[in-house]
């Protein structure tokens, strides 16, 4: 069972590894570690949006490609070329669409996660 940023499972027994139980949710030794969970989450987050960065690139370079290999196929009359060109811009278009929606998707999930961390620490500016 996999734990939280607190060491607790999703289930709110005591971390397996340690023992012990989770500290109260309103001190500030809590408060600490879920900001500490939060700015994990937001690096990993991170990551994701690179890979959507990657991602993006190679649609690009497949759409781009396909259109190109379209052109030649037609101006050769190659069946092969033409239905790989077609494949590919398709292919370019379809993982561009799918990465930008991903791509929003994370930006949001960001956003609040920066959030929350946000009020965890004038949460702890505060005591």
């Amino acid at each position: 069972m996999r734990s939280g940023p607190l060491g607790v499972s999703s289930t709110g027994d005591p971390d397996a590894e340690t023992g012990q139980a989770p500290p109260d949710a309103g001190s500030a030794d809590a408060r600490r570690a879920m900001v500490v969970g939060l700015e994990a989450e937001l690096d990993d987050v991170e990551l994701g949006l690179e890979r959507c960065r990657k991602s993006t690139i190679v649609a690009r370079i497949l759409a781009i490609g396909g259109a190109a290999l379209l052109a030649f196929a037609l101006l050769r009359t190659d069946g092969t070329a033409l239905v790989t060109g077609i494949a590919a811009a398709l292919g370019g278009i379809v993982l561009g669409g799918s990465t930008r929606t991903t791509r929003a998707q994370l930006f949001d999930r960001m956003a609040a996660l920066d959030a929350r961390r946000a009020d965890l620490i004038d949460e702890l500016v505060d005591t």
